[in-house]
């Protein structure tokens, strides 16, 4: 058995065994749902072959998180799937582990899983984070509307994109890319629906948008999905009363982090509390600490002098802050780091981090 990165040729078995893992017969092809995971220009999946079988793959895509003023390099991990001839030994195990070993010798400080399952959970991969899934009907639906509620279309990208950089924290991308993961849908199109965009116009300016995946009109009973929105709280909710006013659907779900300032406006819609969605590992402690900085010394000025972390070799971090000193091992400190109940630094953590769901989802 061979575990290597997976040659550009290589990339068509690849898709091959990840649609018949996933796809039936009424979904869009795998490689068309996620363009970034079978990238010809940026391939860096992994797989294991039984001589010039691909029995296991794994699809890796790096990443740039904003969190503020800080940026931090992720890789994200999805589309992973074995043979079912080969399902049981232990070979997507051994496959992460050389992902851990390379994401760690690129660069990169934090590993993006789509998965929650065993092998993720028993590799390190943890469920961090806190968000609320809102579950919105049309019945009652209604708002005052300040502007123009419409479809977007090809000549609104241009401020769309320029409203998405605002955001706080996000996964960074070109104009172009945006636009290749909407055209693509991914996460939309593991629930049958087709994505589109949505848009608040106030005085010919672009206030708010709303990328949603839509039911077909056959199916109107389906919830819709939010995939990612834009702009201030008051046009993105506009534009969600808007699609239930205009019947475009029965029920819309959002799935908003924590951190965000529309949980606010959306309080008095029923909630379900949960992680960001799938699981995350901490790749390297010392570089995390080190790219989050900026967005740390917006919280505290003096960190640099006050914070420092030791990754020992058995795996257990050392975290000095203002005086303090903690020994803690590795799930205890990625706990500390996202997780907003009893944290040990309230003043510093939780680290805000983008949903694992939604457009960027791999």
């Amino acid at each position: 058995m061979e575990i290597r990165h997976l040659t550009v040729a290589e990339l068509e078995l690849a898709i091959q065994l990840s649609d018949k893992t996933f796809r039936n017969e009424l979904q869009v092809s795998m490689w068309k749902a996620f363009p970034l995971v079978f990238s010809s220009n940026s391939n860096l999946a992994f797989g294991a072959f039984d001589k010039e079988k691909l029995v296991c793959f794994f699809g890796l895509v790096p990443f740039r998180l904003k969190i503020g003023p800080a940026y931090v390099d992720a890789f994200s991990i999805g589309s992973v799937c074995t043979d079912p001839e080969y399902r049981g030994k232990g070979i997507a195990s051994k496959i992460l582990a050389k992902i851990n070993d390379f994401t760690k010798d690129v660069g990169a400080s934090l590993l993006l899983v789509s998965g929650d399952r065993g092998l993720y959970t028993r590799n390190g991969c943890l469920p961090v984070g806190k968000s609320y899934t809102y579950h919105i009907t049309n019945h009652g639906a209604t708002t005052k509307n300040e502007g123009n509620i419409r479809r977007g279309t090809n000549a609104d990208l241009m401020r769309v994109y320029a409203l998405s950089q605002q955001t706080y924290v996000r996964y960074e991308s070109s104009i172009n890319e945006w636009k290749t993961l909407l055209d693509a849908g991914g996460y939309a199109s593991i629930f049958n629906l087709r994505q589109s965009f949505f848009v608040s116009e106030l005085n010919g300016e672009i206030t708010g948008y709303v990328v949603v995946g839509l039911p077909d009109k056959s199916d109107l009973k389906q919830p819709s999905i939010i995939t990612e929105w834009g702009g201030d709280s008051k046009s993105i909710f506009s534009i969600i009363m808007g699609i239930l006013e205009e019947k475009e659907v029965g029920a819309l779900k959002i799935k908003v982090p924590w951190h965000d300032a529309l949980t606010e406006t959306l309080v008095d819609y029923l909630v379900e509390e949960g992680s960001i969605g799938g699981t995350v590992r901490v790749i390297h402690p010392e570089r995390l600490v080190e790219q989050i900085m900026p967005y740390l010394a917006s919280k505290d000025p003096a960190i640099r002098s006050k914070l420092k972390v030791q990754w020992n070799k058995d795996g257990t971090v050392v975290l000095k802050y203002d005086g303090e000193s903690w020994l803690l091992p590795e799930a205890e400190f990625s706990n500390m780091l996202f997780n907003p109940i009893d944290n040990l630094l309230p003043t510093l953590f939780p680290i805000p981090l983008p949903s694992t769901e939604g457009m960027y989802y791999v």
